[in-house]
């Protein structure tokens, strides 16, 4: 039912919430409270808390798809700091089963390059000591004086040292009657290793005609742009909410297939987050 709750439902005109703006300075139980400029978010799937920290966060399973939201507007200009992994701004929601949202993808690729080293293909008897000995015609000889077990045989051996790249990207997701899909998603692959969050950042605008252009930053001030995904879709009519969300990471829905062979450590998604910094519309 909260789905359906518009700006009307709080008593507000439509300029009184022509803006949002939540840097989650307050702590909160059950909910996320009324922000200090006012606006009043709803907790539509799971529960999301404020805890005076700078960040909005959940402990509803990702699997749940927790979801709070604010009454806004079709065509507005959304954004959130400290993204992460999971995490996105929600648009178009017109109830708990009806939404769009941007998604903070994020997954790590593992590859492995070969190298060769002699190692051991047969056990048995060996000697462990040689001692001199007498031999007729006053000869004198090396021989083995005491026995052990160990390598009788060696062969060439194959070993993998493995490389591993991270990727992040946005995806955009629709949930239609509680069916979530994928709609499309953008990669951005990270130089170093040591570098696995890339985006600390999400923007999304969209437009009265359906235009969705959603941006991610790897700064929190929104200055470093590292890719962007537009798409065009049909936007819902009637009353609509924006807010946030958290999806599993390695999810269809964010575009990533968990896999793997006998060497490479294949597609492995990286640790859920559960929470979102600062987050503004207009």
């Amino acid at each position: 039912m909260f789905g359906e709750i518009s700006a009307r439902s709080f008593g507000l005109s439509r300029y009184l919430i022509s803006i949002i703006s939540d840097s989650w300075n307050r702590t909160t139980s059950g909910g996320l409270g009324t922000s200090s400029i006012g606006n009043v978010w709803l907790n539509l799937r799971g529960t999301w808390t404020a805890n005076n920290t700078g960040l909005a966060t959940t402990a509803t399973t990702a699997s749940s798809y927790p979801l709070a939201t604010v009454p806004f507007k079709v065509a507005s200009t959304m954004t959130a700091q400290s993204v992460s992994a999971g995490a996105g701004i929600a648009f178009w929601v017109t109830d708990s089963n009806n939404f769009w949202g941007v998604i903070n993808s994020a997954y790590t690729y593992t590859t492995s390059t070969a190298y060769y080293y002699s190692c051991c293909s047969a056990y048995g008897a060996i000697c462990t000591a040689y001692g001199r000995r007498r031999l007729p015609y006053g000869r004198f000889a090396n021989v083995c004086v005491s026995y052990g077990y160990g390598c009788t045989a060696y062969t060439t051996c194959t070993g993998y040292t493995p490389t591993t790249t991270y990727y992040w990207g946005l995806s955009l997701i629709r949930s239609v009657a509680n069916t979530i899909s994928k709609i499309t998603t953008v990669s951005m692959t990270s130089s170093s290793s040591s570098t696995p969050n890339l985006i600390q950042s999400i923007q999304v605008v969209t437009t009265p005609s359906g235009g969705i252009t959603a941006t991610a930053f790897s700064d929190t001030a929104l200055m470093t742009t590292v890719n962007t995904l537009t798409s065009t879709q049909t936007p819902p009519t009637g009353n609509v909410s924006t807010g946030i969300i958290l999806v599993p990471t390695g999810s269809p829905y964010t575009g990533i297939a968990a896999s793997s062979d006998s060497h490479d450590g294949g597609v492995v998604a990286p640790p859920q987050g559960n929470s979102i910094g600062t987050f503004n519309a207009i």
